[in-house]
C-alpha cells in the first residue's frame, strides 16, 4: 500500500522560501573595482591603488609580475589592491593585467596597465633590492640563534655601504635596504627580519638546506622577485671549506636565461619564474655564530659579518671568487673578469699557515694581503670577492658589468628587467626541475 505524506503549506513556503534565498545569495555574489584601466603610466614606474567593493574572498593575480606587481595576493570584501609598476627601459609600450577573481562564481574583473615605452637608460637606473632576513632559531633566549634586529640592521648598513662606497670608487648600482612590508603589503613591525621558529634539527647543515630539492623549505621565502632572502642560522658543526675554514656564509648562484647568457652561470631556458616555481630555498645563508664577532683592531676582520654579507650578496648577483677556482689544480683566471688578478689560493694559504706555524717575522698584516698572481706579478688584495686575509673593500668595473647584466636579466632578481628580443618565454605553474649551484 502507498502511503501519502501531506505536507504543511506553511512548510511548503518557508523552503521555497530558503531556496530562494540561497539562489540569491549565490547569484548576488559580487566583485567590482574603482578602476578597470590605467594607461599613460609613466615609464619611470608608478604605484597604483585600485578599491575592491565585494561580499566575498577574492585572489589577485597579475600577467605580468616582474615587472607589475600587486599586493595583496588574497582579501575578503571591501579592501584596497596597489599595484607596483616597475620602471619600463625598452623601446615599446608594455601591458599588463590584474586580475580579481574569486571561487564562487562571481565574474572575475580585470585591470588592465598600459605602461609608456622608456625614456632613460638603465645603466642610470640604481636599483633598490629590499632584504629581508629570515631568523631561523629553536632557543629565543640563546643570542646566537635569536639574533637581535639591530645588529642584522647594522650588518646591511655596512654592507651596503661596500656596493655604494668602496675603496675603488666603483658604483655598483645596487643598494640593499631592509623590507618594509610584508609580501601581502603589510608593514613590518620589525624591519627587514622576521623570526622564525625551527622544528628541525638544529643547527643547520647549510648545503643540506641550500640544495634541498624537497620543497619543505620554500615556504620560509618571500618571493624572490621581489625581495633578497637572507637566512640567519647556526650552520651545523663539521661544515668547513676545503681549507678547514669554518663557513660564514654561503649563497645561490643566480640563474641566467639562455637568450641573454651570461658566463659562468647555470642556464634556464625561462626569462621569468616565480616562487611556485622553485622547489629548493633560493637565497642567501650566514652563519649566526659569527654575527656579533667584534671587529679586530687591524684593518681587516675575516668574521665581520658586514663583509661576510657583501661577499654572499656578489654570488647571490653573479660574481665568482677572485681567485683560481680550477679543480683540476693549477693556476687559472676563474672568475670571467679580465681585471681581477687570480692566484693559486691553495699555494697562497699554504704559505700563510707557514709563517703562522713557524712564528715568521713576515706573519703581519701588511705581508699577509699580498698575493702572487698566475702571471707573476704581486698585488695586494682588497677585492670584496677574494676572503681569508684582504682588505675586503673593493669592486671592479668587469665585475659591475656582471652584476648589471644579472640585474637586467637574470629571473628571481628584484627590479626592472629588460625583454631580450625574438622571445617571451615565461615559465609554466609550478615546481621546475632548475639547477642548483651554491659558493661560499
Amino acid at each position: 500500500m502507498r502511503h501519502l505524506f501531506k505536507i504543511h503549506p506553511w512548510l511548503l513556503i518557508a523552503a521555497i522560501a530558503l531556496l530562494a534565498q540561497s539562489c540569491s545569495e549565490d547569484n548576488n555574489d559580487y566583485i567590482n573595482l574603482s578602476s578597470e584601466s590605467f594607461a599613460g603610466v609613466s615609464a619611470d614606474g608608478e604605484t597604483l591603488s585600485v578599491a575592491v567593493s565585494s561580499d566575498i574572498a577574492w585572489k589577485v593575480t597579475s600577467s605580468a609580475p616582474d615587472w607589475c606587481q600587486a599586493t595583496p595576493a588574497t582579501g575578503r570584501g571591501d579592501g584596497n589592491v596597489t599595484i607596483t609598476v616597475a620602471p619600463n627601459f625598452d623601446t615599446a609600450q608594455r601591458r599588463a593585467v590584474v586580475t580579481v577573481a574569486s571561487n564562487s562564481g562571481a565574474p572575475s574583473r580585470m585591470v588592465e596597465i598600459v605602461q609608456e615605452k622608456g625614456n632613460m637608460s638603465i645603466e642610470d637606473y640604481t636599483y633598490d633590492l629590499p632584504v629581508i632576513f629570515h631568523v631561523l632559531y629553536v632557543s629565543e633566549s640563546d643570542p646566537e640563534q635569536h639574533t637581535r634586529a639591530e645588529r642584522l640592521h647594522e650588518i646591511l648598513a655596512g654592507a651596503r655601504n661596500l656596493y655604494l662606497n668602496n675603496h675603488s670608487g666603483i658604483d655598483m648600482g645596487v643598494t640593499f635596504n631592509l623590507a618594509t612590508t610584508d609580501p601581502d603589503g603589510k608593514k613590518l613591525s620589525i624591519p627587514g627580519v622576521e623570526y622564525i621558529k625551527w622544528d628541525g634539527d638544529y643547527p643547520i647543515g647549510p648545503y643540506d638546506f641550500m640544495q634541498d630539492e624537497s620543497g619543505r623549505y620554500v615556504k620560509y621565502l618571500w618571493d624572490p622577485n621581489r625581495y633578497i632572502n637572507v637566512m640567519i642560522y647556526n650552520f651545523a658543526g663539521g661544515e668547513e671549506n676545503e681549507y678547514d675554514e669554518t663557513i660564514a656564509g654561503i649563497s645561490h648562484l643566480p640563474l641566467s636565461y639562455t637568450g641573454s647568457y651570461l658566463e659562468g652561470l647555470p642556464k634556464v631556458n625561462y626569462q621569468t619564474l616565480t616562487l611556485d616555481n622553485l622547489g629548493f630555498p633560493y637565497c642567501v645563508s650566514i652563519n649566526s655564530l659569527y654575527i656579533d664577532d667584534t671587529p679586530s683592531a687591524q684593518p681587516f676582520d675575516p668574521n665581520e659579518a658586514s663583509i661576510t654579507l657583501a661577499h654572499e650578496f656578489g654570488h647571490y648577483l653573479g660574481l665568482h671568487h677572485a681567485f683560481s677556482e680550477n679543480e683540476e689544480g693549477g693556476c687559472e683566471d676563474t672568475d670571467y673578469c679580465a681585471d681581477t688578478p687570480s692566484y693559486d689560493r691553495y699555494d697562497y694559504v699554504s704559505y700563510i699557515f707557514h709563517l703562522y706555524e713557524t712564528g715568521s717575522p713576515l706573519f703581519v698584516f701588511e705581508n699577509t694581503v699580498k698575493r702572487t698572481s698566475c702571471d707573476g706579478s704581486t698585488f695586494v688584495s682588497r677585492n670584496i670577492m677574494d676572503y681569508y686575509i684582504s682588505y675586503s673593500d673593493s669592486f671592479t668595473p668587469d665585475q659591475r658589468a656582471r652584476v648589471r647584466h644579472v640585474l637586467m636579466y637574470s629571473p628571481l632578481i628584484p627590479g626592472p628587467k629588460l625583454t631580450v628580443d625574438d622571445s617571451k618565454s615565461r615559465a609554466a605553474e609550478g615546481r621546475l626541475k632548475l639547477p642548483i649551484v651554491v659558493r661560499q
